[in-house]
């Protein structure tokens, strides 16, 4: 049983992670399907990320899914989301962020996880510190880049001030602090920018309208709108689970999940941002929310009826979306 592996403490599990997201990405990469989603960020420029090969967009998204689910890994069981160790996350992130990439390749958005998961380690460790300036400017500094990487994002400064209100009292520093080291990324940027580039193209945003511009789901195929129902069946069962605490909660694991519903609604708003200026969506902001209250919902499995059920649906329609997108089933 797949749930039960994954919710063993073995840590040799981390092993079947580049296998399982080679066996999804890497097809369509050599068959030359695979497409970079066109969103125009700076870092799209910058590496140029338009001109790439299949086949190195195939391999620069395995390398960015794979660093994505060793950390949410480290960080669900670092701060003992759950009592014990689980792998779960790990195996819903390798699973979700590849199949994702059969849509369209968000490699900002892939990088963009690792750098808030970078500073939601920050974060998570400030809880009863008598002083917390290093890590919450560490914090910020890390949610800086994510933004520089994938602009939207910027709401995300809005968050973890949120996040130094609930967890703090207040402290005008530690308000200060992580604006400071937010802007860090983006001082750095301008530097670059005024230094090596005689155009100086400071723009975060590239919006492209167009009169025949329709919703993306209105060209989604049967595979991927069964994929995408699943997806999001599973957030909204796993969500209960993690709102509502069992009896006598500690401080700490209520102050955990408000910690990360913030960041889960921070990344919420980015995807209106995204959609408002620059009329995209990139599901892919949403994989670091899905692992971790799916992981902790399917990691208990033995308490849900329903768990083990839902886990299999969402690996039938991802397997389905798979096989279709690699031409298995034809024009069907």
């Amino acid at each position: 049983m797949v749930l039960r592996q994954y919710s063993s403490n073995q840590p040799l599990l981390f092993l079947s992670f580049p296998a399982i997201i080679s066996a999804i990405v890497l097809p369509p990469a050599f068959a030359g399907n695979l497409q970079v989603q066109k969103t125009y960020f700076p870092i799209d420029y910058l590496f140029k990320l338009q001109e790439i090969s299949s086949l190195s967009i195939g391999i620069l998204a395995s390398i960015l899914i794979f660093g994505g689910a060793v950390l949410t890994n480290l960080l669900y069981n670092r701060f003992e989301f759950q009592n014990q160790a689980s792998y779960v996350p790990a195996l819903l992130y390798s699973l979700l962020a590849s199949a994702f990439c059969l849509n369209s390749v968000s490699l900002p958005s892939l990088a963009s996880n690792i750098f808030l998961l970078a500073g939601l380690f920050r974060c998570l460790q400030v809880y009863r510190q008598s002083r917390a300036l290093g890590e919450y400017f560490q914090a910020g500094f890390w949610f800086g880049m994510a933004s520089l990487t994938f602009p939207p994002l910027v709401v995300m400064l809005l968050s973890l001030w949120l996040m130094v209100l609930f967890t703090r009292a207040f402290n005008w520093r530690e308000f200060v602090l992580p604006l400071l080291g937010f802007g860090v990324p983006f001082l750095y940027w301008v530097v670059w920018q005024y230094w090596f580039d005689s155009s100086f193209d400071f723009i975060l945003f590239r919006g492209y309208f167009t009169l025949a511009d329709h919703s993306p789901w209105e060209s989604y195929t049967w595979s991927e709108t069964y994929f995408f129902i699943a997806t999001g069946t599973v957030l909204l069962l796993a969500l209960p689970g993690f709102l509502f605490l069992g009896d006598r909660p500690s401080n700490k694991s209520r102050n955990l999940r408000v910690t990360f519903l913030l960041v889960v609604l921070g990344l919420i708003a980015a995807m209106g941002i995204e959609r408002a200026l620059i009329y995209e969506y990139t599901p892919s902001i949403l994989i670091i929310p899905f692992s971790i209250m799916g992981g902790l919902w399917f990691s208990n499995y033995r308490y849900s009826l329903i768990a083990p059920f839902a886990f299999y649906f969402f690996l039938i329609c991802l397997s389905l979306f798979t096989l279709h997108s690699n031409g298995v089933f034809g024009d069907f």
